[in-house]
C-alpha cells in the first residue's frame, strides 16, 4: 500500500455499529475500517454479521447506534441513494440484474449516455463493448441477460459497477462461480483500480483460498462482534478459520469409501449443439465423479441436458443399468435422476414457503390420493429427512429463506431424496456457504454414498473437485479431454487441461 493511502483519512469509518432485530442482536459494537488503495477482506460464518454490516453502509438497513464517515466526513445515510452518489457501490452475492434487457442496457442502467432526453444508442454500445474488453468479459453487449448462465450474470453484475466512478467497491461472493480465468482476470482489475486509482475494496468471500492471494487487511466476525483486524502477511489461513468459529478446524472433506461395482449412471454420446459434443462417462453407485473445466466448458450444460431440463441433439442415458427417458425433468425424476442447481435461492427452493412445503413440490404427486395430498404423511417424512441430514431450524415450517446455506442446501436434497432418487447431480454443491455449512455439505454427500447412491458433481472449484471426487473429469469446449483418478492430480494438472494445454 502507497504510503499516500496511509496519509489520508480512511475511505470509510464504521464505530459502535449495533443493529438489532426481534430477539437477535446481529452487530453488537462493531468498528470497521477501510484505507485508500487496500483490499479489506470481511469474513465471518454464515450469519456472523458481514452481509448486515454492509447493508448498513448500502442504506439497505438502519443502524440502532453508531457512526458512519466517508473520507472522514459524517454521513447520515436515509436512503440507499447517498452512499452511491458518494462513490460507493455494491456486488451482492444475489444477482441484481434485469433479464429482460440485454448486457449493454444493464450495465448503464439509470446512467445512459443522453441526447435531448433519448439513449445515444451507438454510444451505448460502444462503451458496453469497451469496458467487456477492458475487463477481459468475452461476451456480446446486445445479448439478452436472461439467457447468460449464472457465471456470465455476474461476470455482467461485475461489469455493471466498474463502469461507474467509485470510491469504496464492496464485493460480497464476487468470484463464488467464476473459474480460475476469470477469477484472475477480476483479481487483475481490482489491482489496478486499488494502485492506480486508490480505490478500497471491502471483500467478503467463503473462497479462503483467495484471502492471502488478493487482501490486505483482514476484519474478522463472529457472532455480531469484531473478534479481531489483521493484515494478511502476519496471520495464517488456519489462525483466521479458528478465530472465525472459535475453535481449531478439523479436516474439512472426509474420507469417502469405495464405489460398488454396479453403475448407478450411464451417458453414452451425449450432443447438444456445440456445447456438448459427444461426452460418455459412467459414475458406479457409491462413487462421486466431479466434473470441471472452464466458463463455457458445458459442465451445467451436461447437468441440465441429461436431467431433461435442456433437449439434447442424441444421446442415451442410463440409470441403474436401464436406459431411460430424458426427454423431460418430470420423466427424468421418475427414473430416479434429480439435478441440484447451482442456483438454490432462485431455482432450487421458494424462500418464502416452509421446509415442509419445498419438500412436497416434487413428491406432490406421490403423496396424492383420490386427489387430495397427504399432509399428514407429507409432514412425517419432511421430519424423518430433517433429522436424518441433520437440518437446523425450529420446525418443518420454518422459511427456507431463514435457514443457512449450508442448511437450504440440505432441504434441497431432502425433498429429491424423496423422490427415490438413485443419481444426484449436485451443480456448484457449496457455493456461497461458509467452512462449517461446505464440512456440513460434504459430510451429507458422503452418507448419500453409503446409501449407494452415485453423484455427479459439477463445480468450478479445483480443489474440491480433487478432495471430493473419486474421479475427476475436465471438460473443454464441450468435450472430456482428461480424467484423473483420486490421488493423480494437482490444481495446476486439472487447470492445463481446462485451458486446452493438456498433454495424453
Amino acid at each position: 500500500m502507497s504510503a499516500q493511502a496511509t496519509a489520508v483519512s480512511p475511505l470509510v469509518r464504521m464505530k459502535g455499529i449495533v443493529k438489532r432485530f426481534p430477539g437477535v442482536l446481529a452487530l453488537d459494537n462493531v468498528d470497521f475500517v477501510l484505507k485508500p488503495g487496500e483490499v479489506h477482506m470481511l469474513l465471518g460464518e454464515n450469519g456472523a454479521g458481514k452481509s448486515t454490516l454492509i447493508k448498513i453502509l448500502s442504506g439497505a438497513y438502519t443502524m440502532d447506534e453508531g457512526e458512519i464517515f466517508l473520507s472522514g466526513r459524517p454521513l447520515e445515510i436515509n436512503s440507499p441513494q447517498e452512499p452511491l452518489d458518494k462513490g460507493c457501490r455494491f456486488i451482492y452475492q444475489e444477482l441484481n440484474l434485469v433479464p429482460e434487457l440485454d448486457i449493454a442496457r444493464n450495465m448503464f442502467l439509470g446512467a445512459e449516455p443522453l441526447r435531448f432526453c433519448l439513449v445515444k444508442k451507438k454510444e451505448l454500445y460502444e462503451k458496453a463493448a469497451y469496458y467487456l474488453k477492458k475487463f477481459h468479459i468475452d461476451l456480446d453487449p446486445y445479448e439478452m441477460v436472461g439467457l447468460l448462465s449464472v457465471t456470465q450474470q455476474k461476470l455482467v453484475e461485475i461489469a455493471k459497477a466498474l463502469v461507474k466512478d467509485a470510491r469504496v467497491l464492496v464485493l460480497d461472493e464476487p468470484t463464488d462461480v467464476l473459474e480460475d480465468r476469470s477469477r484472475k482476470n477480476l483479481f487483475d482489475v481490482i489491482h489496478e483500480l486499488k494502485v492506480s486509482h486508490n480505490v478500497g475494496f471491502i471483500y467478503i468471500s467463503h473462497r479462503y483460498a483467495e484471502v492471502h492471494e488478493i487482501g490486505d487487511r483482514v476484519t474478522i466476525l463472529r457472532d455480531g462482534k469484531n473478534v479481531g483486524v489483521y493484515n494478511i502477511s502476519d496471520i495464517s489461513l488456519d489462525e483466521i478459520l479458528e478465530k472465525m468459529i472459535g475453535r481449531k478446524i478439523e479436516n474439512q472433506y472426509p474420507l469417502l469409501g469405495q464405489p460398488q461395482e454396479k453403475e448407478a449412471l450411464k451417458l453414452v454420446d451425449i450432443r447438444q449443439g456445440e456445447k456438448l459434443k459427444g461426452i460418455s462417462l459412467n459414475v458406479k453407485k457409491g462413487e462421486i465423479v466431479s466434473i470441471t473445466g472452464l466458463m463455457g466448458a458445458g459442465k451445467t450444460e451436461l447437468g441440465r441436458a441429461i436431467c431433461g431440463i435442456d433437449p439434447c441433439d442424441s444421446g442415451d442415458v442410463y440409470v441403474d443399468g436401464k436406459k431411460i427417458n430424458y426427454s423431460s425433468p418430470t420423466k427424468a425424476i421418475d427414473a430416479g435422476l434429480s439435478y441440484l442447481t447451482e442456483d438454490r435461492k432462485t431455482l432450487g427452493l421458494i424462500l418464502i414457503h416452509s421446509i415442509r412445503d419445498n419438500y412436497g413440490l416434487p413428491n406432490a404427486n406421490r403423496l396424492t390420493r383420490f386427489g387430495f395430498i397427504d399432509h399428514r404423511r407429507m409432514s412425517l417424512e419432511c421430519e424423518t429427512y430433517m433429522e436424518k441430514l441433520n437440518i437446523k431450524a425450529p420446525t418443518k415450517e420454518t422459511k427456507a429463506g431463514q435457514l443457512s446455506g449450508g442448511n437450504q442446501q440440505k432441504a434441497v436434497v431432502a425433498k429429491w431424496l424423496g423422490t427415490e432418487s438413485k443419481v444426484l447431480v449436485f451443480d456448484e454443491p457449496t457455493r456461497g456457504i461458509d467452512i462449517a455449512g461446505r464440512a456440513e455439505v460434504y459430510s451429507l454427500m458422503s452418507s448419500l454414498l453409503e446409501q449407494g447412491i452415485g453423484i455427479l458433481m459439477l463445480t468450478s472449484d479445483y480443489q474440491e473437485a480433487l478432495e471430493m471426487g473419486h474421479r475427476v473429469v475436465v471438460l473443454y469446449h464441450g468435450t472430456i479431454v482428461k480424467e484423473f483418478k483420486r490421488g493423480e492430480a494437482r490444481e495446476e494438472d486439472i487447470l492445463r487441461a481446462a485451458i486446452g494445454a493438456h498433454s495424453e
